[in-house]
């Protein structure tokens, strides 16, 4: 019996390790570097991206908030929700930026579950 709990708990650490080991996908005709170079989405370069993002949506799904961090960068904000659960903001177009109004404001929104796994990505 002793050996059982064992080897149980053996299996639990080497599935964890493998979901945490999961590869950034590869994501297809994405600029990476100029999503993360458009701070705010002020340089509309990320707003001239969101067919390709939107491409590449399901390759997202499941990734943990580091390599979403790794893929998008540092989110534009960060806001916490019920259970543990979050939202990394990246805006497509601000109202902070010149010459954007608050209704002509876009964002994407990334949401990840208590256990940091993302379960939902929309694009307003």
């Amino acid at each position: 019996m002793e050996m059982f709990v064992y080897l149980k708990r053996i299996s639990w650490i080497l599935l964890l390790a493998l979901l945490a080991c999961k590869e950034l996908p590869d994501l297809k005709d994405f600029d990476e570097e100029s999503w993360q170079a458009d701070k705010m989405g002020c340089n509309a370069q990320r707003l001239a991206a969101i067919e390709s993002f939107r491409m590449n949506k399901e390759a997202m799904m499941g990734l943990s908030q580091k390599q979403i961090m790794q893929l998008l960068g540092k989110p534009d904000e960060q806001n916490l929700y019920r259970r543990n659960q979050k939202f990394y903001v990246y805006y497509l177009r601000s109202s902070t930026c010149e010459g954007v109004s608050k209704t002509a404001e876009r964002a994407v929104s990334i949401r990840f579950s208590a256990i940091d796994n993302v379960t939902e990505i929309n694009i307003d």
